[in-house]
């Protein structure tokens, strides 16, 4: 397969997400393999996730930053039926603190958060790199 026939195949199998969120359709973003046998290259991080999907995708403008972002977080939390999501009274204490000012800076560096607050705990992020990095192996 030529390099420009791999580019339309990729091309066709993507280009619809643009046309559903068009639509009205939720459309989302996740990953299911982190550190696995499988895939060890996963890091549980849906910014880079959203990141690579800019890419493949040909979402590059500031607007679609915003979606991609939505679709990581507030689309992905509708299409899996969270209830008390959000930043408001009576939500779930879940929370991830970036240190980037924007959307833009967020996905741009996809940086590990600062904090991971889940279930209103501070999460123990070292540790969770530990056991990462055991599950991979060496």
């Amino acid at each position: 397969m030529s390099a420009s026939s791999a580019i339309r195949t990729t091309a066709r199998c993507t280009r619809r997400v643009k046309e559903l969120l068009g639509a009205g359709i939720n459309v989302c973003l996740g990953q299911d393999d982190i550190s696995d046998a499988y895939y060890p290259f996963g890091r549980n991080n849906m910014l880079e996730v959203a990141f690579l999907a800019s890419h493949l995708l040909w979402m590059t403008k500031k607007s679609e930053f915003e979606t991609l972002y939505d679709m990581i977080t507030t689309r992905a939390a509708t299409a899996i039926n969270l209830e008390r999501y959000g930043l408001g009274l009576g939500c779930a204490a879940n929370l991830v603190v970036l240190e980037q000012a924007d959307v833009t800076e967020a996905l741009r560096f996809h940086s590990p958060p600062s904090i991971v607050i889940s279930h209103g705990r501070v999460v123990d992020t070292d540790r969770m790199r530990e056991l990462a990095q055991t599950a991979i192996g060496d």
